[in-house]
């Protein structure tokens, strides 16, 4: 079956400033973010086979490491699957420099 995900942003809690441009998902990035589907499917037992989200921001590396500032960002972001037309129910992501958290856990 076709699958891709969607991720939406909190316009309140983006210290990160993330967009589009700073997430990498099943579809790709950019003009390919959260769009689909995108020729992903899942696997014979209807298993997503894919989960490539990443993202950078330049508040959690300095000097060639990764660090944890003082203040600490947070972004939270929503994301969903899309499952052969089907939404699946979404997740809550926060995340810091330190932590994800997947639906406050």
């Amino acid at each position: 079956m076709s699958s891709y995900d969607i991720i939406s942003f909190s316009l309140t809690q983006n210290s990160f400033n993330l967009n589009a441009n700073n997430f990498s998902t099943t579809c790709g990035t950019g003009d390919k973010f959260s769009t689909g589907p995108c020729n992903v499917f899942t696997n014979a037992q209807g298993q997503t086979i894919t989960d490539v989200n990443t993202i950078c921001s330049t508040l959690c590396y300095s000097s060639g490491a990764c660090v944890v500032p003082g203040s600490n960002p947070t972004t939270v972001h929503t994301q969903w699957w899309v499952i052969n037309g089907y939404e699946v129910a979404p997740h809550t992501y926060t995340m810091t420099c330190s932590k994800v958290l997947i639906d406050g856990k």
